[in-house]
């Protein structure tokens, strides 16, 4: 299973590209919050199996 999303971002700057950095930067972004997710996925996953291993004693 794969967490899939997306990310809007808008320049204040009417009608101006965006530049190398702030692409860095969404990049980053995008990175830290997926491995957010991912860790908070995993977290859910270990408190279930530690759920299911205290029925099993």
């Amino acid at each position: 299973n794969e967490l899939l999303g997306a990310m809007a971002v808008e320049s204040s700057r009417s009608g101006k590209d965006f530049i190398e950095a702030d692409l860095e930067l969404f990049s980053t972004l995008a990175n830290e919050v997926a491995l957010a997710l991912e860790n908070a996925s995993l977290t859910q996953n270990l408190i279930q199996s530690r759920e299911l291993d205290s029925f099993n004693r």
